[in-house]
């Protein structure tokens, strides 16, 4: 079945993830091919519902125990489909400006969903702190190095493996101005459910 996503392919929404949304976690891994699994879930081999949702709890727990790492992900517009899955962390103990990031498309909706997914995710991690954020993939894997090339990652290779390096401290002024026009209108959204004799 294809995602209810919005016209030109884009999400409905982006949101963090919490353990309410295990069973969008899993069956966004199911219907992903068993390569994909392999190659972003490190799942290999074919698999049950009920180790799907297995996989899928203990990998939004592991977030408990990494107080750096965030799940998020991207919604069709019932809210029940999870078209994009990503998740974020500070790879080094020693230093946390560098987020490495990792994600995951249903095959029916890819294409530019990464570009709008970092419209939200770079002012989140500069939120955080973050200066650098860093890819990490096979070779093989043309989407994701597709996804480094189109937004600028500075690229270098060790054996069979990507490593992908962008700079979003360059993005701090434009993040900067986009969290205070969020911030004007969630209080311009407060103040008009406001009641009247509230503002007396």
């Amino acid at each position: 079945m294809h995602p209810n996503t919005q016209s030109g392919g884009k999400l409905a929404a982006i949101s963090f993830l919490t353990m309410a949304d295990r069973d969008a976690v899993a069956a966004h891994m199911a219907a992903l091919a068993e390569e994909d699994r392999a190659m972003r879930f490190g799942m290999s081999g074919p698999t049950s519902h009920e180790q799907l949702v297995q996989f899928a709890t203990g990998f939004l727990e592991v977030a408990h125990e990494d107080p750096t790492l965030q799940h998020f992900g991207g919604w069709d517009e019932s809210h029940k489909t999870l078209v994009y899955l990503g998740s974020f962390h500070s790879p080094s103990p020693q230093d946390h400006t560098v987020a490495e990031f990792s994600m995951s498309a249903l095959p029916s909706a890819r294409g530019g969903l990464t570009s709008q997914v970092m419209t939200w995710l770079i002012p989140e991690l500069l939120k955080r702190g973050y200066k650098k954020l860093t890819l990490i993939y096979e070779n093989k894997n043309a989407a994701v190095a597709a996804i480094a090339a189109r937004h600028g990652f500075q690229v270098r290779q060790g054996g069979g493996v990507m490593f992908g390096t962008l700079d979003i401290a360059e993005h701090a002024p434009v993040a900067e101005v986009w969290l205070k026009k969020l911030d004007e209108l969630f209080a311009a959204v407060r103040a008009s459910r406001t009641s009247p004799g509230a503002k007396l």
